[in-house]
């Protein structure tokens, strides 16, 4: 269905060739085969298009936010940086623009520099998805030690999208890092309720149901960011429900650095 609605829009924009700018109607055509080649995963032939969009107008915002994803996505993040931050130069209110450079610090870990950037993604009242500048803003303010202000963002994020897997995740490890057994627990168990193949979330899910006591400290952040056991004590009594969380994993991604993880929580469980 994404494929058809892609080319619905070619074919809508080819249809409006005949205006003032053929040379803007070329580069749109090429903006959105850049795009649909972005959606399947084709970052070389999504970068082929976008270039020959960009030497037609060099200075279309969208064309450099698409530029900046097609680089990412060829392990090139200073071009990456680069075009993405063209865009927001060129329309400060490119909601999207913001959050993808966002996440890109993020995937740097430069935690600090991520924050205005999903905070001027969430500044636009017509950004259409603002749950996921909420949740990449509260993995920016977790790495940084500021739990409480990780969890308010996810649950405001949780607000707008209630059904959005990731969040309830995310304020699962938020909850986890403040010992919350709990409520962590719960978060886990509706992220994998709302995504059944969310292998992480069922993976820490495992983790969580055996806790107990206080969490590990002063490094709860780092363990949880490194997917290792948040707790210094666990609760045998729970094994079998943790158990299942766990062949879970290992039946969703076996060869996964989780799946293995797994196995062997499950080796140690029996």
């Amino acid at each position: 269905m994404k494929h058809l609605l892609c080319l619905a829009l070619l074919l809508a924009t080819a249809g409006c060739a005949t205006g003032p700018d053929p040379q803007r109607e070329r580069a749109t055509v090429h903006l959105r085969l850049g795009e649909s080649y972005l959606n399947e995963g084709d970052s070389v032939s999504a970068l082929r298009e976008l270039l020959t969009a960009v030497e037609l107008v060099p200075n279309d915002p969208d064309i450099h936010h698409a530029l900046g994803l097609a680089y990412w996505g060829r392990q090139r993040p200073v071009e990456a940086e680069t075009h993405l931050k063209k865009a927001v130069e060129l329309d400060p209110k490119l909601a999207k623009a913001h959050n993808n450079l966002g996440a890109l610090y993020l995937d740097q870990r430069r935690w600090q520099e991520a924050i205005p950037q999903f905070q001027r993604a969430l500044s636009n009242v017509l950004y259409p998805t603002p749950e996921i500048a909420q949740t990449n803003l509260g993995w920016a303010y977790f790495n940084l030690g500021q739990v409480d202000l990780a969890t308010q963002a996810y649950q405001r994020a949780i607000q707008a999208n209630p059904q959005w897997a990731q969040a309830h995740n995310n304020l699962g490890i938020a909850y986890s890092a403040r010992g919350q057994w709990p409520e962590a627990v719960r978060s886990f168990r509706t992220a994998v309720r709302y995504f059944s193949g969310y292998v992480e979330a069922h993976f820490r899910l495992g983790q969580t149901i055996l806790c107990t006591g206080e969490p590990v400290a002063p490094a709860a952040v780092e363990r949880l960011r490194a997917r290792q056991s948040p707790c210094q004590a666990i609760n045998s009594t729970r094994a079998r429900e943790a158990a299942a969380a766990f062949r879970e994993v290992v039946r969703l991604a076996p060869e996964s650095d989780m799946g293995r993880s797994a196995q062997e929580q499950l080796s140690r469980l029996r």
